[in-house]
């Protein structure tokens, strides 16, 4: 087996630097401004004697004309918020768009009236801008049920317009944050010169089969809304489609792509890769922020007709995610979910092949482990876990989990690729969180 890709060398000694870091890779595309604005509200679900009041924030990306460039990948959960309903009616009907509204908080999902509040509080941050309303896309994420507070929102539309220019893309990034412990910001630079920067939230509800809860990438590259929305979803299906924390796909999940540029002949060709190394970076962050995340696995896959499914089928193993988050070198758990999804999805017999950080451990289906080898494992797996309390990642190291399927000697028709590609031969990568005690503490309180 090859060995794994050299694990990125990012590494932090305090939230400072993190941030410093983000600052200097998050210089805005021309053609955008931002605004981010707060405000508090008391939810009407709660009974009285736990109603309190409630921060909520409202951010605002703003181009300074109209554009028909915008891309979007959204959930496939059967039930959607409010505002997947207007981002997919504005893509289908090919309308421009100006500017996103996003919200913190309250995703607007299953909620009484939840498309009229949210055009509502897109209205008020339109008469306020001085733009049309239809100019606008809404992106809302937090708990799902509770009615999106419109008033609220409403009066805090003049205070976020008037923001506009005086806001970073961090502060953007910090704004969308639900229980995500530090934001997130990636970008790129085309050799043309054009920018493509992007910011993302998520840290539960994440196993997309789409984008990933929310993402919003922002470039002042020419581009066609065709073009964008190709690239956008080729991106799409090799980072954010490949990342899980916990095997749940949100409601409210979306992917937006914006450029302040019209098309132009020619185009840059490196627009594209660009888009690609945003989406990854912002898919790996995303993981690595997981509710309770302590390990980032990378696990790679092929020799069978769905890689990629394999690779998460191991990745949202619940006893693989516990061994990892342990700290305990129990490759068996590895061998058994690989075969669990394989045997029950009528593969043809064969046999695998594991390796951890490099190192083979499993040949023709027989472990091949011993005292050596558990204390390197166990020291590996140690000297990959980080703790994100403190607001920033310390480090990016991953465990790298990688499985071949050999086929039986007659047996056929179970090799090929996956649909999301990996690299160095690899038809498939997922990055996936491991299984702490705080990740159910967490959601065990997450309203609380």
């Amino acid at each position: 087996m090859d060995s794994p890709p050299p694990a990125t060398a990012e590494v932090y000694h305090s939230e400072q630097e993190y941030l410093d870091a983000l600052d200097a890779r998050g210089a805005l595309p021309a053609g955008f401004r931002l605004s981010t604005t707060q405000t508090q509200f008391i939810p009407a679900e709660l009974p009285a004697d736990e109603a309190r009041p409630q921060d909520i924030r409202l951010s605002l990306i703003l181009l300074d004309q109209p554009s028909d460039a915008v891309a979007a990948v959204t959930t496939r959960n059967l039930v959607v918020g409010a505002p997947v309903e207007i981002v997919r009616e504005a893509i289908a009907t090919r309308r421009p768009v100006q500017g996103v509204v996003i919200n913190n908080r309250v995703a607007n999902v299953a909620a009484p009236e939840g498309r009229a509040t949210a055009e509502a509080v897109l209205g008020a941050v339109a008469a306020a801008a001085d733009i049309a309303p239809e100019l606008l896309l809404a992106a809302s994420t937090g708990v799902i049920g509770w009615r999106l507070p419109a008033a609220e929102l409403c009066g805090a539309a003049p205070a976020l317009v008037s923001g506009l220019g005086t806001t970073t893309v961090v502060d953007v990034a910090r704004a969308i944050m639900t229980t995500d412990a530090y934001p997130k910001l990636r970008s790129a630079r085309t050799a043309a010169g054009h920018r493509v920067v992007g910011v993302a939230k998520g840290a539960g509800m994440i196993e997309p089969n789409m984008g990933t809860m929310l993402a919003f990438l922002m470039t002042d590259a020419p581009a066609s809304r065709d073009e964008l929305q190709e690239l956008l979803g080729e991106a799409v299906a090799t980072s954010f489609n490949a990342v899980s924390v916990d095997g749940d796909q949100s409601t409210s999940d979306m992917a937006l792509l914006l450029s302040s540029a019209p098309a132009a002949e020619p185009g840059d060709p490196d627009l594209a890769d660009s888009v690609r190394e945003v989406c990854d970076g912002l898919a790996e962050d995303l993981v690595r922020n997981g509710e309770g995340t302590y390990h980032v696995m990378r696990i790679r896959a092929r020799g069978m007709a769905d890689a990629l499914a394999l690779a998460k089928a191991v990745g949202n193993s619940p006893l693989v995610k516990s061994a990892v988050f342990g700290n305990d070198p129990n490759v068996g758990r590895i061998l058994a979910a690989a075969g669990d999804h394989l045997g029950n999805r009528g593969v043809a017999t064969g046999t695998l092949h594991v390796a951890v950080g490099g190192t083979p451990l499993v040949a023709d289906g027989q472990l091949q482990l011993n005292p050596q080898r558990e204390r390197e494992l166990h020291a590996y797996l140690s000297e990959a876990a980080f703790d994100a309390s403190n607001g920033y990642p310390p480090h990016h190291r991953t465990i790298d989990i990688d499985i071949e399927y050999h086929p039986s000697r007659g047996a056929g028709g179970a090799a090929g690729g996956g649909a999301a590609a990996g690299g160095d031969g690899w038809p498939a990568r997922v990055f996936a969180a491991d299984l702490s005690y705080d990740y159910v503490r967490e959601n065990a309180d997450y309203r609380s």
